[in-house]
C-alpha cells in the first residue's frame, strides 16, 4: 500500500506543478529528528484507520500522500514557523496566512529531540465551502502529553489536494 501512496504522491504533486525533489529537499532543510519506525507505523495505520465518511473516502484517499509528510513533520518540528517549511503544500495565497503549529509547540516536557507520535485521526468532514476538514491527536509516551491539531485542506483544478488551514 505505501508504495501505491508514494506513486500517487508523485503523480500528484507533479500535477500540481510541484517539483517532488523541492519539496522533499525543503522539509529535509528543516532541523528535525526523524520519527522512529514505530512511529511511522502509527501514522500509516492513523491514516487507513481513520473514521472517514463514506461519501469522503476518494477525497481521502487522494489526499493522503499531501497528509502523510506534513503531519509527518509537524509531529518532529519544534518551531512556531512550521508553515515556513510547508509553503508548497499549502494553497497558493494561503502560505503567510495559514498558520501551522507543530505537535511539540503545545507542550512542555516533550523531548523537542524526538518526535511525537500519532495516536488517532478523527473528525474527518466536509465543509460547505468544500474544505476537507480533520484533527490528528499527537502525543508522546515519556511525558504524557497530547497535542490535538485541525487542518483543512482544498480540491484543487487539477484535482490534487493542498493545505488551507493547519495545526490550530
Amino acid at each position: 500500500m505505501s508504495a501505491i501512496r508514494h506513486v500517487l504522491a508523485v503523480v500528484l504533486v507533479l500535477l500540481a506543478g510541484h517539483d517532488i525533489t523541492a519539496l522533499a529537499a525543503d522539509i529535509a532543510a528543516a532541523p528535525t529528528p526523524k520519527p522512529t519506525k514505530l512511529q511511522t507505523d502509527e501514522l500509516h495505520q492513523a491514516l487507513e484507520q481513520a473514521p472517514v465518511p463514506e461519501n469522503l473516502k476518494g477525497s481521502w484517499q487522494e489526499a493522503q500522500p499531501v497528509i502523510e509528510p506534513v503531519v509527518s513533520f509537524l509531529a518532529c518540528y519544534a518551531g512556531w514557523d512550521a508553515w515556513t517549511h510547508l509553503a508548497k503544500f499549502q494553497v497558493p495565497g494561503f502560505s503567510v496566512s495559514t498558520y501551522y503549529l507543530s505537535a511539540i509547540s503545545a507542550t512542555r516536557y516533550h523531548d523537542p529531540d524526538k518526535c511525537m507520535s500519532i495516536r488517532h485521526i478523527h473528525s474527518v468532514k466536509q465543509r460547505p465551502d468544500g474544505t476537507l476538514t480533520f484533527r490528528v491527536l499527537f502525543y508522546d509516551a515519556d511525558s504524557n502529553e497530547e497535542a490535538d491539531r485541525t487542518f483543512g485542506m482544498l480540491r484543487q483544478a487539477n484535482s490534487s489536494w493542498l493545505f488551507a488551514r493547519g495545526g490550530f
